[in-house]
């Protein structure tokens, strides 16, 4: 009807709109112009049952353009465009289709609203996607074998963590890869925030693996803690095993906690990138880098004691940051 309102010049009001009916009429109280739809008993149909459909007032009285399609409506023409997401037109690509196509003329924010509607169509509501969590995880069970997976929520039924490894990964992390696991965690910028939680393995050809994917709250020890113990199931605990990951205290401690016979080793990327961001120069990356690489001790040696003469500061630094942890040479295990 908005889109039939917007095409003949005129607009209508909704008198009444419940699960059974729905009626409207002409925005102009003079005009004879209605319409009356019931819902078709045991479906979301509704039928036409009365219908005015010759308006009574004058053409010529009118001033203003006809009723403006909402944003959902918009969203609907506009949805089958957005293939991905990421793609489909934009706000004014909006408004110069609404104004060649329905002649029709509609702010820069209606548009954005009408963008906004038609991508969640296309990728779903959050709050649906969150309720679809565990008949999606049986499916994936069903379909990948040996697949691991963990759904928890509040008292109150919310939506707190989420775990996934899927067993196809596993069986291959066990038989063909080196055991060393990095893990870190990135921010989600859906309705509800939160973060992706991530453990991955890198292959022969220096590719990423992924292993396993968990959601929560924030990057805490409570949230940490859990994820290793999922991570547990799938990968137990061994004296060969080695974790990379940043600096987080979290992520030491819960590595700690639940993998005690495992190694724990500093990204040498992380800590780069440190030394550029406290120490403002990258002209320390390339002593540091080579430090950490070097396979011989008293290499080590000779390329720590170059940087701490340069800078003993960054000495003092690379100290805390426990040498054990990013020197390959002095890594108790095997990164």
């Amino acid at each position: 009807m908005e889109i039939w309102a917007m095409k003949n010049n005129y607009d209508f009001l909704v008198t009444k709109s419940t699960k059974k009916w729905w009626s409207i009429r002409c925005k102009d109280n003079t005009c004879n112009w209605t319409v009356r739809a019931e819902c078709v008993d045991g479906s979301t149909y509704f039928m036409i049952n009365k219908c005015v459909g010759i308006h009574s007032c004058a053409p010529s009285k009118k001033s203003n353009f006809g009723k403006t399609a909402s944003a959902r409506t918009i969203g609907k023409l506009i949805q089958h465009r957005f293939d991905d997401a990421n793609d489909g037109p934009k706000a004014n690509d909006i408004i110069q289709f609404m104004r060649l196509e329905h002649s029709c003329e509609i702010t820069y924010w209606h548009a954005w609203e009408a963008r906004e509607y038609a991508i969640a169509a296309v990728r779903g509501i959050p709050d649906e996607s969150y309720a679809k969590i565990p008949k999606y995880l049986h499916m994936i069970k069903e379909a990948n074998p040996g697949t691991h997976t963990h759904y928890e929520t509040k008292k109150d039924g919310r939506f707190m963590y989420l775990f996934m490894s899927f067993g196809q990964s596993v069986r291959g992390f066990h038989s063909h890869m080196r055991r060393v696991i990095v893990v870190d965690g990135t921010f989600l910028k859906n309705k509800y925030k939160g973060v992706l939680l991530v453990a991955t393995a890198v292959d022969g050809n220096s590719n990423l693996y992924p292993i396993a994917f968990g959601v929560a709250d924030s990057e805490n020890e409570e949230s940490w803690e859990w994820f290793f113990r999922q991570l547990s199931v799938v990968i137990p605990d061994s004296k060969d095993l080695a974790f990379v990951s940043d600096r987080h205290a979290s992520i030491a401690k819960a590595i700690k906690d639940v993998y005690p016979r495992s190694k724990h080793g500093i990204c040498v990327h992380h800590l780069l990138t440190n030394v550029v961001k406290f120490f403002r120069t990258k002209g320390f990356t390339a002593l540091v880098e080579k430090a950490s690489n070097t396979y011989r001790y008293s290499e080590f040696q000779e390329r720590f004691t170059e940087i701490v003469d340069i800078s003993p500061a960054l000495g003092r630094y690379l100290q805390e940051a426990d040498v054990r942890k990013w020197a390959r040479s002095l890594f108790p295990g095997s990164r």
